[in-house]
């Protein structure tokens, strides 16, 4: 049965009572006849204003998508794209059912905004787009690899959280107090404009959260500082004087990088992290290296000091060293045992490699090492007219030289010390006359530590000297090696024998 197309806004009806729903209606005409009125309810002015303007206009369609049961609805939403597609009610009208009620079937499920109306015009309704929201807080991206950690009582917007995606998100500094708002409204994220002090304020609350752990980091530390180099470039920054600003508790980055070593320091984090931190920190300041020492005497690990003692960063080789040791310093081993007792007594054993060669070429060889709460220094260097004045020593030029002292930060101390040559079969025989392979270095006062710097300091024979440079003696081992005992008590002794 065909019918007669009109076109006509959705009317909403008035003066509903509260026992009689409301019906959505479409004038539809059949056979030039209106439709008749829903029973029950008076027909609607013609002048009434609708209760709900389409979106868009629609070509005729005789079946209506959904009914509305609550007028309520149409107004609390009166922005939203409604679908014009419609639904049956109840089937098709014809004369027979003219004086029938009409009962409408359950409603159809709302399609999709994006899916197309079955329309002749197929007209297609556009979706309103959400606002933007501008963030709150400042925010850096760093190009890093770290996995959001559990927000357990955490807010969104605390910068110690990191964020997914394989990039940590630091926000700005901690909001200032409220007499200050103005300063705080003008920090901007790094996209935008920010100042220099803001930017290391954010750079160094960065470097102390990674200290700290407050976040996951999935991939090498090393992976982290270039990111923080490359953020730190972009803004004018320089990452080795922020590695060395005393910004986390009165120390540097580094200095806290060494207390939190472990035992195994090359199978921690925290080790990786000291690796890059020296590594982009370089070349270190005096301040820095006076830090970090302190720092090594808060964790008094000799593995992990003899390890720090090797980087690059700490001592830099030049000229005849870096060709000699082809760019990397010798592990020399040193193992220190500190004896039981009331006299404060240690043994040192050590292990110098490539001795021959580090006395003839560079004329020196040079060890430090932590016993009893202290740094020292061990050097063994041939004596010239140049470090006659700076090493204090009254030899002969050409003659050994066994220099024992104190770093920076150790304790004032008396000491009395044998420094023994061991034979090539590891033995620490003492051997007597032109070729006497032990020294006493005694203190006859208290040593001290730099800047107040004295040492005490003893003279091998130029015997001995030369039996070690000879090949095939009986001190320096196949490899190249010669092995040193060092026995010391930090209190004045009488006798003769330190150990006994």
């Amino acid at each position: 049965m065909s019918h007669a197309q009109s076109k006509s806004p959705i009317r909403r009806s008035h003066g509903n009572t509260p026992s009689t729903p409301a019906m959505l209606l479409i004038n539809v005409k059949h056979d030039n006849k209106d439709l008749p009125p829903v029973p029950g309810k008076p027909e609607d002015p013609l002048d009434a204003p609708p209760a709900y303007e389409p979106v868009a206009s629609t070509s005729y369609n005789p079946f209506v998508q959904e009914a509305v049961s609550a007028p309520a609805q149409l107004v609390q939403e009166p922005a939203t794209c409604i679908s014009t597609e419609t639904v049956a009610f109840g089937g098709v009208f014809d004369d027979a059912d003219q004086g029938s009620s009409i009962t409408p079937s359950p409603p159809a499920p709302r399609p999709s905004l994006r899916e197309e109306h079955v329309s002749e015009s197929n007209v297609t309704l556009s979706v309103p787009q959400p606002s933007l929201r501008r963030v709150a807080r400042s925010e850096l991206s760093l190009p890093s690899s770290t996995s959001r950690r559990p927000q357990s009582g955490r807010r969104s917007s605390d910068h110690r959280i990191s964020r997914p995606y394989g990039t940590v998100r630091l926000s700005s500094a901690p909001p200032l107090p409220s007499d200050k708002s103005e300063k705080n409204a003008s920090r901007k994220s790094f996209g935008g404009h920010v100042t220099p002090q803001n930017a290391t304020e954010i750079m160094s609350g960065f470097l102390r959260d990674l200290l700290a752990r407050q976040f996951t980091v999935e991939q090498s530390a090393e992976i982290v500082l270039k990111g923080c180099a490359d953020a730190c470039r972009v803004y004018g920054l320089s990452l080795a004087t922020l590695l060395q600003e005393s910004s986390v508790e009165g120390h540097t980055p580094i200095y806290w990088a060494i207390v939190k070593c472990s035992p195994d320091p090359e199978s921690t984090f925290t080790h990786e992290l000291l690796a890059a931190f020296l590594t982009y920190a370089a070349p270190l300041t005096e301040a820095t290296l006076s830090d970090i020492r302190l720092a090594c005497l808060e964790n008094p690990d000799q593995e992990l000091f003899q390890w720090i003692r090797r980087s690059p960063s700490i001592t830099p080789l030049f000229g005849a060293a870096d060709v000699l040791f082809s760019g990397a310093v010798p592990k020399d081993e040193v193992i220190v045992e500190e004896l039981p007792g009331e006299n404060d007594m240690f043994v040192g054993h050590f292990r110098l490699l490539m001795f021959q060669k580090r006395m003839r070429v560079l004329k020196q060889v040079a060890l430090e090492f932590i016993a009893r709460g202290r740094l020292w220094s061990l050097q063994i260097y041939v004596a010239t007219n140049e470090n006659a004045r700076k090493m204090r020593h009254r030899a002969k030029p050409g003659a050994w030289v066994v220099t024992l002292g104190l770093l920076e930060g150790s304790q004032p101390t008396w000491v009395d010390s044998g420094f023994i040559v061991c034979k090539n079969d590891g033995t620490a025989t003492q051997a007597e006359g032109s070729e006497m392979n032990w020294l006493r270095l005694k203190s006859s006062c208290q040593l001290m530590a730099p800047p107040r710097l004295n040492n005490v300091n003893a003279t091998f024979k130029e015997g001995f000297a030369v039996q070690c440079l000879s090949p095939g003696n009986i001190y320096v081992q196949p490899d190249g090696a010669l092995g040193i005992r060092l026995e010391a008590s930090l209190k004045p002794q009488e006798t003769g024998c330190v150990i006994c």
